[in-house]
């Protein structure tokens, strides 16, 4: 995942917003190559694997709301992969 920062991230989609006229859809993408027989996977690894896909997207996610609420709409597609 990229952690390019939140304060980075709001300046890229501010001036996305206004160079196109709002947000109409965001792909909230995140993915991982983990890779464990069942009986070896260790609660760490489930951690890692859902911080990453869950929170991941989440964190991307959360902040485009109220720019969508105002403009009444928009469309989120959420894309998770355990390559």
């Amino acid at each position: 995942m990229r952690r390019d920062g939140r304060a980075s991230n709001a300046r890229r989609f501010a001036a996305c917003a206004r160079e196109f006229a709002g947000l109409d859809i965001l792909v909230a993408n995140a993915g991982i190559a983990t890779s464990a027989p069942l009986e070896e996977t260790t609660v760490e690894l489930w951690r890692k694997n859902y911080n990453v896909l869950a929170e991941g997207t989440s964190s991307r996610r959360a902040p485009r709301f109220p720019l969508m609420k105002l403009q009444r709409g928009g469309s989120i597609i959420h894309r998770f992969e355990n390559a």
